[in-house]
């Protein structure tokens, strides 16, 4: 039977391969009178609807949602014990642990062990607390459950051939234990300093052309220069640019339209970079449960034991939506960036308790730009300091925008003399 034409996809729409972590292109079976089905149409039905449950990861977020503790195995000291409970998983898939799942790990005690951890490169990095460190993941596996008996018909409707298929397939949860190599860095910490570093790269351009020297270029000599660098522009920035450029007639105007420039370019680099996307978060692959530290046989015990489990935050990851990551006890800056002072003035004043904010004008020259673009990189706000301060620009159509954020000055108290 004709099962109809096929539909061209839409130009310019591309659909996430599976190697990809945003979201899947979701391709609903569609059924008709007369049709005859067969096993991919129903398991494309299947498909339809895990993908669409897989969705709400974007809306709610991913990891553990109640259950799952990890504790000492109170039989067996080199094992521990994961509760039960539910998870999402990292594609928005439900995993449900029924029952309470015994995890021996003791062969992470032994050297030759293919999950024993590697050993620090100095010593000071060993950590105390225990001789291996491990991390406890969950993730998602089908197991086969059933299988039955099938033919093919031939037109005689008698079987033809006969062969065992596949007929049920159980969702389970498999739990992991991960060697840490370096246990004396926090994961939370080294992701967020990570993300700080390529979010202060941003304004590296401006950087490489005030070490390169401004002289008395001329503005096709800028365009070249400009031209040789692996830029990746907003749309119609090089006509913008090209166009201020070469309407400079001194060298100080050419130096303001270069600032001018790169300040967008930047803006433009920040915005890519801070923007939530539909993406898993950096380097979660699965759902971390626990961190686990064991001790190796030693004179007084003559078996691998657990002695510390960490069931708590950055080890776990509880449900919640992919954040950009932010060193422990700071509060995340990136939601004010560039938007519009008058939309979050209220917010930001609620949340820093005051209202100062320093308004100032587009650098003129590139050093200026430079020095306020490196004064103002910061992306969060550590709760041991004091508020910083917002850094508002003007720009031609989008209003007053939060460049970035300040350290507040230090107050400075001037005795006054006293008077004859």
């Amino acid at each position: 039977m004709s099962r109809g034409h096929e539909v061209p996809a839409a130009a310019g729409v591309e659909c996430p391969g599976p190697e990809r972590s945003g979201p899947e292109c979701v391709e609903r079976p569609l059924f008709t009178c007369g049709m005859v089905l067969s096993d991919a149409d129903l398991t494309a039905l299947v498909e339809w609807a895990r993908a669409r449950l897989g969705l709400q990861r974007f809306r709610t977020g991913w990891g553990v949602v109640c259950g799952l503790d990890v504790r000492c195995d109170p039989e067996r000291a080199g094992w521990v014990r994961v509760e039960s409970g539910v998870a999402v998983v990292e594609d928005g898939q439900d995993v449900v642990v029924g029952e309470p799942i015994s995890v021996d790990l003791t062969g992470c005690c032994a050297v030759a062990s293919p999950c024993a951890a590697p050993q620090p490169a100095k010593e000071v990095d060993r950590d105390a607390c225990g001789d291996v460190v491990v991390d406890l993941v969950l993730s998602a596996e089908d197991a086969p459950t059933g299988t039955d008996l099938a033919g093919g018909c031939t037109c005689g409707c008698t079987p033809a051939t006969e062969h065992m298929v596949l007929t049920r397939v159980r969702e389970r949860a498999r739990i992991h234990a991960r060697p840490v190599a370096m246990p004396a860095v926090d994961p939370a910490l080294a992701a967020a300093q990570r993300r700080q570093a390529a979010y202060s790269e941003c304004h590296r351009v401006v950087e490489r052309y005030v070490k390169a020297g401004r002289g008395e270029r001329s503005p096709d000599e800028v365009i070249d220069w400009l031209g040789g660098q692996d830029l990746d522009p907003p749309c119609g920035w090089w006509e913008t640019t090209c166009e201020d450029l070469r309407a400079s007639d001194a060298a100080a105007a050419l130096d303001a339209a270069v600032a001018r420039a790169l300040l967008d370019l930047v803006v433009d680099y920040r915005h890519r970079l801070v923007r939530r996307a539909c993406a898993s978060c950096e380097c979660e692959d699965r759902i971390r449960l626990a961190r686990v530290w064991l001790r190796r046989p030693d004179k007084t015990h003559d078996s691998c034991r657990v002695v510390r489990i960490d069931a708590y935050p950055p080890y776990r990851r509880e449900l919640g939506p992919c954040t950009g990551p932010v060193p422990p006890g700071s509060f995340d800056l990136t939601p004010f960036l560039w938007q519009r002072w008058q939309q979050i003035c209220t917010r930001w004043r609620t949340l820093a308790g005051d209202k100062r904010v320093q308004k100032l004008k587009v650098p003129t020259t590139t050093e200026n730009l430079l020095a306020l673009l490196e004064g103002t990189d910061r992306m969060s706000w550590d709760c041991a300091d004091n508020a910083p301060v917002p850094v508002v620009v003007p720009t031609a159509c989008l209003g007053e925008r939060v460049l970035g954020f300040a350290p507040r000055p230090t107050a400075t108290r001037t005795r006054r003399k006293a008077g004859p």
